[in-house]
């Protein structure tokens, strides 16, 4: 049976580091010798395209359009021309005079958004995804399949996000996709997810998909069961300041309910463990409190300007600050399983 990992990191609000996060484990993972891709599902947020120095594949063209159902070419384009790409795909959209137009096939470079808007179970095929997959320009291992920065592509995925597609009907769709991540790239070996800010629609449906993943599926979901282990680990962050601080603690009282593996951490943390445990423990209901529900929250101290700077420098070199705290994030180590 295969086992693959699956780090969810989610906030209440946005500016908690999260997505810095995302990318110090997909990091910590390679740097244990394993294979990790990141979504960057952010889609209303700024993308990891435009804040990390990221190299968009090559993808063939048929009549004129990317081929996102041929096979990985195994190269890319460089940082400039990447660039220029995304300038492309902009003036496209700006160029296209109604929402019927834009209904075409957008062009290259391929996102997230491509794949979430590709209507594959009408048509029994799905996008090679592996082929669609983004690296850093020094090619550290770590894949990356990031969300359009652009307006208009935001404004197509909306939906999923606003409560105008079914109910779980994002979540029906990240499914699939991982499902193509996991049977088109055998090397693959932990799937890093950066959701929006916000416990609730997409965010929340991706917390409860992860959530029931050990057990078998409902019908119309990949049914993975027989075949596949998936490692969980799901984590609301948080920042010390208590009107994130509490909002997400509530959040997570409620949905551990329903998602045993989902874990509370507070990023960027100045204050003593021991003053900030207390407060927490102030804060939750009278009848919880004396449980010791506090010490199962989590700490990352800050960690220098390194981390602070990943979205300035475009990227995060690993060094031993950041392997102390490979436990703290529950990074999935090799012949280990952590819930």
């Amino acid at each position: 049976m295969r086992t693959l990992g699956l780090h969810l990191f989610a906030s209440v609000k946005g500016g908690v580091g999260k997505s810095t996060l995302t990318v110090l484990v997909a990091k910590l993972l390679t740097d244990q010798g394993r294979s990790p891709v990141v979504l960057d599902a952010d889609l209303l947020g700024s993308s990891m395209a435009d804040g990390l120095q990221l190299c968009a594949p090559v993808v063939p063209e048929r009549e004129g359009s990317p081929d996102y159902f041929a096979a990985p070419t195994e190269q890319w384009h460089g940082l400039a021309e990447t660039r220029s790409l995304r300038d492309s795909r902009k003036h496209w959209w700006t160029e296209r005079a109604s929402e019927a137009e834009a209904e075409t096939r957008v062009p290259a470079p391929p996102y997230l958004n491509d794949i979430v808007l590709f209507p594959g179970a009408r048509s029994n095929q799905e996008y090679r995804v592996d082929a669609m997959l983004w690296r850093s320009t020094h090619d550290d291992g770590v894949r990356y399949l990031p969300s359009s920065p652009l307006r208009d592509d935001a404004l197509q995925i909306a939906p999923y996000l606003t409560g105008n597609h079914p109910h779980f009907a994002w979540a029906r769709r990240l499914a699939w996709i991982l499902e193509a991540l996991v049977t088109q790239n055998p090397s693959l070996t932990d799937i890093v997810i950066d959701l929006p800010p916000g416990t609730w629609g997409m965010a929340h449906e991706t917390l409860v998909l992860a959530g029931s993943m050990t057990a078998p599926l409902p019908r119309g979901y990949p049914q993975w069961h027989d075949e596949l282990h998936w490692t969980i680990a799901s984590t609301i962050v948080t920042t010390a300041d208590r009107n994130d601080r509490l909002l997400a603690m509530e959040y997570w009282l409620d949905a551990r309910r329903k998602i045993p593996m989902l874990g509370i951490l507070v990023n960027r943390s100045l204050e003593s463990q021991v003053e900030l445990r207390a407060s927490i423990r102030e804060d939750l209901p009278g009848p919880l409190r004396g449980l010791g529900i506090e010490d199962e929250v989590r700490f990352v101290p800050q960690l220098g300007d390194s981390l602070g700077r990943v979205f300035v420098d475009g990227d995060l070199r690993i060094d031993s600050s950041h392997r102390d705290v490979a436990e703290m994030l529950r990074v999935v180590h090799r012949g280990e399983s952590h819930g």
